[in-house]
Order: C-alpha cells, then sequence, then structure tokens
C-alpha cells in the first residue's frame, strides 16, 4: 500500500522493526528520490535505498561505456587465446 508505514521500512535502508529515529536522528542530512506526492493528504513518500540503486546503475552504465572503448591491442578475451593456441598459424 502506497503511503502506508508498513510499506516505508524498505525505503530507508534500516532493518524491519529497526528504531528509525536512530538510524536518521533529528538534524541528519540524507539524499532521497521522491516516489510519491499525495496533495490530498499532504504526505511525501521519499526513498533512501532508491538513491543507492541510482548510484549502481549509473556505476554500471559507466563501466560499459569504458569497456567499450578498450583499446583494439588489448590482451583479447580468453577464447581468443584458447583458439589461437589449439589452432596454432602455419609458417
Amino acid at each position: 500500500m502506497p503511503g502506508s508505514r508498513a510499506s516505508t521500512w524498505g525505503e530507508t535502508g534500516i532493518a524491519r522493526g529497526g528504531d528509525v529515529k536512530k538510524g536518521f536522528p533529528a538534524g541528519t542530512s540524507l539524499d532521497v528520490v521522491v516516489l510519491e506526492v499525495d496533495a490530498a493528504t499532504r504526505r511525501i513518500r521519499l526513498s533512501a535505498t532508491a538513491v543507492q540503486k541510482l548510484r549502481e546503475a549509473d556505476e554500471v552504465r559507466e563501466y560499459t561505456e569504458r569497456a567499450d572503448t578498450t583499446p583494439a591491442d588489448s590482451f583479447g578475451s580468453l577464447a581468443d587465446k584458447l583458439r589461437e593456441a589449439l589452432n596454432p598459424r602455419e609458417e
């Protein structure tokens, strides 16, 4: 159920049954993602764990972009090395 207290535990990053007040004392600064804004009840649903997921997705994207730009004169794949070892070139 969106907006219910039961669904908020997963968004805090604190284990279920943990003390949210100890995990996030008053004045704590943290990054969150806005999941839902309910104007009727004047509630905002936030997620601290979504920030971590977004950061991980950015790291994966950066890694794959970097992997695509590897130089052609690299060591090659293990499959290439095996193929060369099993089928030696005739000179």
